[in-house]
């Protein structure tokens, strides 16, 4: 008996030291310039752990991370999510369950923070309380909600992707023949934002309706072949471009997933032109810039990070400077520049 409780007190010790505060962080404000009706605030995030810390996304007052023990990590690096709390403690999680991010991401989804894969039949809910990552079964990629429609998408990457519009009344889903990034809803117009192009939806009853369970039905490493095979849904004609990149889709990083919102029942993006990033709007399929954010700023985003535009609007940026990069944040007619600097 007593070397049974010896056993659980280290067996509890060694959980509580997994779980370890690994640094901390220093929060200073910076300045903040009101132009076109926006308000662009900048600060600074200054930290002390070793190795590389990069902010993939803001939630809660919370930042999370992407470590890496090398300040040039390799592609065998293994890469930990460290969390910046308000008080600018930095915690390290438990369990996390990939190397690199790659065609993989955490995000917002459901009021918490998961871990979703590409393919895999499951994903991982972090525990926030023990700092721990859980497996559990597959979240809905749900990219936009209001009170008629839970829109979600799937993107196959060369083996295409889809749109579906569910009625919360009927159950019944409508399919869209673009992989949507991004829907928006202004002036009562649903606002579809691809890889290449931004569409116009006047009412997702106009869509081809696919019955029930179609999206559930497509996802998952064992349904990618149903899905590529599957008869072709394709109605464009309820799809209106509004606006098209010139450049062929998957070259231009510039638009790729356009950060997209809605402000006084306008629809804006988020572009990066160069080394200048600005918000615009859309006229006459013209991108027509309204406000600059940053002269020497990029935004930067795996194939995946869409699943943060629902709840979250965080994008990764960098400036060009190793020692210097961060997080874009959108919120209203605020938009902050979250840098992180090594100190």
């Amino acid at each position: 008996m007593k070397i049974y409780a010896i056993v659980l007190l280290f067996a509890l010790t060694l959980a509580s030291c997994q779980n370890k505060n690994v640094g901390t962080a220093v929060f200073t404000n910076g300045i903040t310039v009101s132009t076109n009706g926006f308000r662009i605030i900048n600060d600074t995030v200054t930290f002390d752990t070793k190795g590389l810390l990069l902010p993939y996304l803001k939630y809660k007052n919370k930042y999370y991370c992407e470590h890496y023990n090398s300040n040039k990590p390799g592609i065998d690096d293994i890469a930990e999510i460290y969390i910046i709390d308000k008080n600018g403690n930095i915690d390290s999680t438990n369990n996390a369950p990939f190397s690199n991010l790659g065609k993989q991401d955490f995000h917002a989804s459901h009021d918490s923070i998961f871990y979703s894969t590409y393919y895999d039949e499951s994903d991982f809910y972090l525990n926030e309380k023990n700092k721990e990552w859980l497996s559990i079964k597959k979240v809905d990629d749900v990219i936009f909600e209001d009170d008629d429609y839970y829109v979600t998408t799937l993107y196959y990457g060369e083996w295409g992707g889809a749109t579906w519009f569910k009625d919360k009344k009927t159950g019944v889903e409508y399919e869209a023949p673009v992989a949507a990034f991004a829907v928006r809803r202004a002036k009562g117009t649903y606002f579809l934002v691809t890889s290449h192009a931004i569409y116009k939806l006047m009412h997702p009853k106009l869509l081809v309706n696919v019955g029930k369970g179609a999206y559930h039905s497509y996802r998952g490493l064992k349904n990618v072949g149903k899905f590529y095979s599957r008869k072709s849904k394709g109605n464009y004609d309820a799809l209106e471009i509004i606006y098209q990149s010139k450049i062929l889709q998957g070259d231009d990083y510039k638009f790729y997933s356009a950060p997209s919102f809605v402000l006084n029942n306008n629809l804006y993006v988020v572009m990066t032109d160069s080394s200048k990033t600005y918000v615009a709007t859309i006229c006459k399929k013209q991108l027509v810039r309204v406000t600059n954010i940053g002269d020497s700023i990029s935004l930067h985003e795996d194939d995946n990070a869409y699943r943060n535009r629902h709840i979250s609007q965080s994008i990764p940026f960098t400036t060009g400077k190793r020692e210097l990069y961060g997080i874009l944040e959108i919120k209203n007619d605020t938009i902050f520049l979250h840098y992180f600097k090594h100190r």
